[in-house]
């Protein structure tokens, strides 16, 4: 895998749809700028906290640059509010059953050693 970019966004509050699943919603700029696409996995930074979620595109009548929406749940693990910034980090065409799966592979191959 590999990192293609990162975008500094505005978090929002989630589209109710969207309220208990492990999404993102970014506009379609940012999306072209991390190299994604629907689905793909990106990761979500405030300071050193990452959180791995899907992201989608936000809805077409709600195409505001620069910000993601995410659920209470998300904020909450990642202590951000509404208004808060977050780093997007792209690591291009890649779903998220796949980044998990590395992530674990890396884990344990560090505690191995």
């Amino acid at each position: 895998m590999m990192n293609l970019g990162e975008v500094e966004l505005q978090v929002e509050d989630a589209y109710i749809a969207d309220k208990g699943k492990t999404v993102a919603r970014i506009d379609k700029r940012s999306m072209k700028e991390l190299h994604i696409s629907a689905g793909d996995a990106v990761i979500v930074f405030a300071e050193e906290r990452p959180l791995i979620v899907k992201a989608f595109p936000l809805y077409p009548s709600d195409n505001n640059s620069g910000v993601i929406k995410l659920n209470s749940s998300l904020r909450s693990q990642l202590r951000r509010e509404v208004g808060d910034m977050v780093t997007v980090r792209g690591i291009g065409n890649t779903k998220i059953d796949k980044v998990v799966n590395y992530l674990l592979f890396e884990e344990l191959s560090k505690q191995g050693k």
